[in-house]
């Protein structure tokens, strides 16, 4: 379902990564994921690092909407506290290889 899987990537990127969530939808069913998705949010912790703009972006094609959302991920990164700190490359690896063995199943 949409909601779990966005909640999933919310925790992840709060978790993780710096706390940017884009709201990317299909534009057949768009609106409809959208609700489903901020109703599902609406209630969890990391609804205040949501960004309140939409991005329609068709992945077929080359469109201008993908530039606009990589302009807002880097306006609001910048504006985060630990934006600048140096972080060791070996890190991003490890936390990706953790997470590969938790998704696994591996305790």
């Amino acid at each position: 379902n949409h909601p779990g899987v966005v909640a999933n990537i919310v925790h992840h990127i709060h978790r993780f990564v710096s706390p940017v969530l884009a709201r990317l939808y299909c534009r057949k069913h768009g609106q409809r994921y959208l609700e489903e998705i901020r109703s599902y949010l609406r209630d969890k912790p990391t609804v205040v690092h949501l960004v309140d703009e939409d991005f329609a972006i068709d992945n077929s094609f080359p469109d201008s909407k993908l530039e606009e959302l990589k302009r807002k991920i880097v306006e609001v990164a910048s504006q985060q506290p630990y934006w600048g700190e140096q972080i060791p490359t070996l890190w991003f690896l490890l936390e990706h290889q953790l997470m590969r063995l938790r998704d696994a199943g591996v305790k």
